[in-house]
């Protein structure tokens, strides 16, 4: 009889020096950890939001500047020349958030003219222009 009561008192002793939870430091700084990972998710997140929507903008761009050097080369072909000089406007309908200029000058060669066509977007403080060049055939010569 006197073993089993041995046995109990061990057992009631390693029980009390167990622990059978979290202490609030170590909850606290989990908690903080995965604080820093989620914050990090979401800068990530947001700058990836931030680049799908430039490049949107981008691609419109590009399309308007498109647009206009297609409309330069048609009217050379129907004026059998480009007019010189500068000309500035603004988009409508899907390009409605970009103003545009195109500038036709005559290049170094005397058989080519230059055209510039330069997309912007209004009303922002961002810089970011799109610039297309082109050769066509200078007709006066």
């Amino acid at each position: 009889m006197r073993r089993a009561s041995c046995v109990v008192r061990k057992t009631q002793y390693a029980s009390r020096t167990t622990h059978n939870g979290f202490t609030l430091v170590e909850v606290m700084v989990t908690i903080a950890i995965l604080a820093i990972g989620i914050i990090g998710i979401l800068r990530v997140y947001s700058g990836l939001l931030n680049a799908v929507g430039a490049s949107y903008e981008y691609m419109d761009a590009v399309c308007l500047a498109k647009e206009r050097m297609a409309e330069v080369e048609l009217s050379e072909l129907q004026n059998k020349g480009v007019i010189k000089g500068t000309v500035e406007g603004e988009s409508h309908g899907i390009y409605a958030d970009f103003n545009w200029k195109q500038i036709v000058e005559p290049s170094d060669d005397k058989k080519l003219n230059i055209i510039n066509v330069t997309v912007f977007k209004k009303n922002t403080a961002s810089s970011r222009k799109f610039n297309l060049f082109s050769y066509v055939t200078n007709k006066e010569q």
